[in-house]
């Protein structure tokens, strides 16, 4: 998909695309890279044993916390 741009302080409704506009090529970098960025800094999955796993499996009945049963 094309980027799309959207001057929301002119144009509420969003009818009017700037993302082909080249008098906004330097918004649309900017917006990039900082989409980027927060990308990057998102926190990503690791792989843990299954030894790891088993011994976090029911980790809060071992300090005695219960859900849903009586």
């Amino acid at each position: 998909m094309p980027p799309q741009l959207f001057d929301l302080r002119a144009d509420r409704e969003e009818f009017f695309d700037l993302g082909q506009s080249p008098e906004h090529e330097a918004v649309r970098a900017a917006m990039k890279e900082r989409l980027l960025a927060w990308f990057a800094s998102l926190k990503r999955r690791t792989t843990i044993t299954w030894e790891e796993a088993e011994a976090g499996t029911d980790s809060y009945k071992k300090a005695g916390v219960f859900y849903g049963q009586w």
